[in-house]
């Protein structure tokens, strides 16, 4: 069976070495810096929790408590904290993260490979040609259906979905500010400076895209209408109060 072409992409490689974290998200437990330990930490977690986890696992509830120990120690032994008391946050980061990808790789293993009638076990070597029959069937019962409907239901009310991949807002901000920083030295603008406040312009940051041509523009319709709905309000606002 023919297993290249478009959607399909080899396999994530496992991130080798340690990783040394100097900064962490308060709210999440992330490691946050440097940017490399930021990234190594998502792909990290979803290596080891695909191949620790069986595709037949549907829901995260049917982990035991040993593989969820096992997930953690195996990502935590390759990250090194410059404060160990940041180590039980990280750890639920760690536990948080390789769930949220576990959810995704089998998402993807139904859209990219079931869908498409493409055989898993041909790109991803460590599932069990009997763990995909399984994997399979289920996704065609009408309990897997109606589940799925309901979950596509609710993405579509997602009006302004972002292009930040795994980095998240956390991964992209330093790599926003640099970005900001090289512009203006070079005598450029910064994206979205008619806009106040860091935050409407990341928002808008996150739901754009570099074009063929270098320019970052907005992706999606309903986003450009909001963009167009802010430029309006403050200009109309720095009417009223130069009146």
């Amino acid at each position: 069976m023919k297993q290249r072409g478009r959607g399909i992409r080899k396999p994530t490689l496992k991130p080798r070495g340690t990783f040394t974290v100097e900064m962490i998200d308060k709210k999440t437990g992330a490691p946050l810096k440097p940017v490399k330990a930021h990234r190594k930490f998502k792909t990290l977690c979803g290596c080891v929790v695909r191949e620790k986890v069986p595709i037949t696992v549907d829901d995260w509830s049917q982990v035991t408590p040993e593989e969820k120990t096992f997930i953690v120690n195996a990502i935590m032994s390759q990250f090194q904290l410059a404060n160990e008391e940041w180590k039980p946050a990280v750890q639920a980061a760690a536990l948080s993260k390789a769930k949220d990808s576990f959810r995704n790789f089998r998402h993807r293993l139904y859209s990219k490979f079931q869908k498409k009638n493409r055989d898993a076990t041909l790109v991803y070597p460590f599932i069990k040609p009997d763990d995909w029959k399984e994997f399979k069937k289920y996704r065609r019962t009408e309990e897997f259906l109606t589940k799925s409907k309901a979950g596509s239901a609710l993405i579509s009310k997602n009006k302004h979905p972002h292009n930040m991949g795994v980095l998240g807002y956390a991964g992209k901000k330093p790599i926003w500010r640099k970005q900001d920083e090289e512009a203006v030295a070079s005598g450029g603008t910064v994206p979205y400076s008619d806009l106040e406040g860091e935050r409407a312009r990341d928002f808008l940051r996150a739901r754009s895209k570099t074009n063929e041509v270098g320019e970052l523009v907005i992706t999606h319709p309903e986003t450009q209408k909001l963009h167009k709905t802010m430029v309006i309000t403050i200009y109309n606002l720095s009417c009223f109060l130069l009146n």
